[in-house]
């Protein structure tokens, strides 16, 4: 592209040599082609959704550590994996279909956390 296109485009050479757009020119391509952001994690990943009904999947997560926490810094401190594990299944983590225990014990190994993930088979009508 040539200066005279770049200049018909709206654009201005700067004195320090930098071009910048026009404040009108730009305003209007902002509000014509703005589109929301789209995270890494949502391609390909269905929205997250809440549902209503009855428990189907239980995840149970117990942390190992070399001293336990009193019960709402286990749960807090687990806060992201639980965020994680909802949006892999495509739900939101406050979604009534998934239930979450938590547990922990008091480890001289290495930390970590310990996750069993259990989906309840719905009554089967006879």
């Amino acid at each position: 592209m040539n200066y005279a296109e770049l200049i018909a485009k709206g654009w201005s050479k700067n004195p320090d040599g930098s071009w910048s757009k026009h404040n009108s020119v730009r305003a209007v391509e902002a509000r014509q082609c703005k589109q929301p952001p789209v995270s890494p994690l949502d391609r390909g990943v269905q929205k997250r959704q809440k549902g209503k009904g009855s428990v189907e999947i239980i995840a149970t997560l117990v942390t190992c550590r070399s001293r336990e926490l009193d019960d709402d810094g286990n749960v807090a401190a687990l806060k992201p994996l639980r965020d994680a594990i909802a949006e892999t299944l495509g739900l939101d983590d406050a979604d009534k279909r998934i239930r979450f225990e938590y547990g922990q014990v008091e480890s001289k190994s290495e930390p970590g956390v310990l996750v069993k993930i259990t989906r309840i088979k719905p009554k089967q009508i006879c």
